[in-house]
């Protein structure tokens, strides 16, 4: 839940996210959950809306997935 993590610590819910990032709410729990990745386009645009960089949203997608793999 390491994208989650940056998401709450921008202060945004699951449904501001998706919002913002012109999304569905599920595509967001999808990410969150390491289910599915974000295409490449929205990962520039996800680190602007959380507040953080690409590489720690890149790192973060990882972890997710990783967690799944385990």
């Amino acid at each position: 839940m390491y994208l989650a993590a940056l998401r709450t610590r921008a202060g945004w819910s699951q449904v501001q996210a998706a919002q913002i990032l012109k999304v569905s709410q599920s595509a967001v729990t999808l990410w969150e959950t390491g289910r599915m990745v974000p295409r490449k386009g929205k990962i520039p645009l996800i680190a602007e809306a959380y507040g953080t960089t690409v590489e720690a949203v890149l790192d973060a997608i990882r972890k997710d997935k990783e967690e799944v793999s385990a």
